[in-house]
C-alpha cells in the first residue's frame, strides 16, 4: 500500500467514524447499555462484586470504543491537513 493509499484510508477511517460518533440510533444505544449497567450495580447485592465489576467492565468498554473513534476522527483530520499541506507546496514549487 502506498502511502497516499494509506493517508486515504486513514480520512475514509476517520470520517466513518465520525458519522458513526453522530449516528442517534448508536449513541441512543451506548446511552442505553450504560444506563442498564448503572441499574444493576445499583440493584446488585453487597455479595455480586463480580457483578458490579462486570457492570463497570462495560461502561468502561463502551468509553474506550467511543474514545478510539474520536481518536481515529482527528487521526483522519491530521492526515487531510497534511495531504493540504503537501498539495500546497507542490503547487507553490511549480
Amino acid at each position: 500500500m502506498s502511502d497516499d493509499d494509506m493517508a486515504q484510508a486513514k480520512i475514509n477511517r476517520g470520517q466513518r467514524a465520525k458519522h458513526l460518533l453522530e449516528d442517534t440510533v448508536l449513541n441512543e444505544a451506548f446511552e442505553a447499555l450504560l444506563h442498564d449497567a448503572d441499574q444493576v450495580r445499583e440493584a446488585s447485592k453487597p455479595d455480586e462484586v463480580e457483578l458490579r465489576e462486570e457492570c463497570h467492565r462495560a461502561k468502561r468498554a463502551i468509553e474506550a470504543l467511543r474514545k478510539k473513534l474520536s481518536y481515529w476522527v482527528a487521526d483522519g483530520h491530521i492526515e487531510q491537513a497534511r495531504l493540504v499541506e503537501e498539495e500546497n507546496r507542490k503547487h507553490a514549487a511549480h
